[in-house]
């Protein structure tokens, strides 16, 4: 073989081994890159709004990943067929505490009042709490509409007036949420404010 043919080879079988190399690469580097933003635990969140007592379905669960997650996540299977005890938001994280059964049962919940309740509504009576725009812009929606009252205290020197209430579970979630907005929560015997 003459040298040009040698050379020609050696060109031929460099440029194959650099083409190999370049390619090994590639795949090294899309692995990486799909490892990095893989980076998380699997965890169900809800695809759209679920009320309490949705039977879970496979349309109405998407899959994420969470970094630094404290909550246990479930598979799809273990999601798959079963009732939800509690409302679940559109986006929010599935985990089993949303099956609780426990969730049932009542939550004490003391609750500072934007007025003080009248006269007639004794403790032991069932009232409703109400969720009252304090700009009055809003109309009042109800938040917990059979609350039992446990104890009354009444304010003094413009501190607010304070109820303690047994609450379902169902209706913690909504009081808690009114409790951190701007409006004023109102207990009255069942009727509007």
């Amino acid at each position: 073989m003459s040298l040009i043919h040698r050379l020609r080879a050696i060109r031929l079988r460099s440029s194959a081994l650099i083409g190999a190399l370049l390619i090994v690469a590639s795949i090294v580097g899309v692995n990486l890159v799909i490892r990095a933003n893989n980076v998380g635990d699997p965890v169900l969140l809800a695809a759209e709004f679920l009320p309490a007592g949705t039977t879970v379905t496979d349309e109405l669960i998407v899959d994420a990943r969470l970094v630094g997650r404290t909550a246990e996540s479930l598979d799809r299977a273990d999601v798959i067929g079963r009732v939800l005890a509690t409302d679940v938001g559109a986006g929010e994280l599935i985990t089993g505490r949303e099956f609780d059964e426990t969730l049932e049962s009542d939550t004490i919940v003391a609750i500072p009042l934007g007025v003080a309740p009248a006269d007639s509504i004794a403790v032991g009576s069932t009232v409703s709490l109400w969720d009252v725009d304090s700009d009055g812009i809003r109309p009042p929606v109800t938040i917990a509409g059979r609350a039992t009252l446990l104890d009354v205290a009444e304010g003094s020197l413009g501190s607010e007036a304070r109820v303690t209430v047994l609450l379902s579970a169902l209706d913690v979630d909504r009081v808690l949420g009114a409790l951190g907005s701007t409006s004023l929560i109102v207990a009255t015997s069942g009727q509007a404010p």
